[in-house]
C-alpha cells in the first residue's frame, strides 16, 4: 500500500480545520540514477492518483511524464551529475509544471 494508515488521518484533519485548502501530491518523479525503479513509480504515482480522485479536494500533481526523454527514460539534462537531483533547469520544469497549482496571497 502506497499511503500510510495516517495520509488518510492527515486529508481529514486538513479537512476539519481548513475545508477549502486545495491538497495537491507531486507524483515520484524519475531519475537516471534510479532507471530501474521506473515501472514500480509509474505503479505507484498510479495508486496515489488514484487514491487522490477518492478524496474530495485532492489531486496529483503531474512530473513524471514530462521528465522523460523521446525514448521514455528520465532526462539526463534535468538533473546534476549526481544523476538524482534537479539541476536549474530540472528545477524551472517543475516550476512551470507546479506553480500553476500554487497560489499564494
Amino acid at each position: 500500500m502506497i499511503f500510510a494508515p495516517s495520509s488518510g488521518a492527515f486529508v481529514r484533519r486538513l479537512r476539519r480545520d481548513l475545508p477549502r485548502v486545495r491538497i495537491s501530491y507531486i507524483a515520484i518523479k524519475p531519475s537516471p540514477s534510479r532507471v530501474e525503479l521506473l515501472d514500480a513509480q509509474r505503479q505507484a504515482n498510479a495508486l496515489i492518483a488514484a487514491e487522490a480522485r477518492h478524496m474530495r479536494g485532492v489531486g496529483l500533481i503531474e512530473v513524471f511524464d514530462p521528465m522523460l526523454d523521446s525514448g521514455g527514460l528520465p532526462h539526463e539534462s534535468l538533473f546534476l551529475a549526481d544523476r538524482l537531483h534537479l539541476d536549474a533547469t530540472g528545477y524551472e520544469l517543475w516550476r512551470t509544471i507546479i506553480g500553476p497549482h500554487v497560489r499564494c496571497p
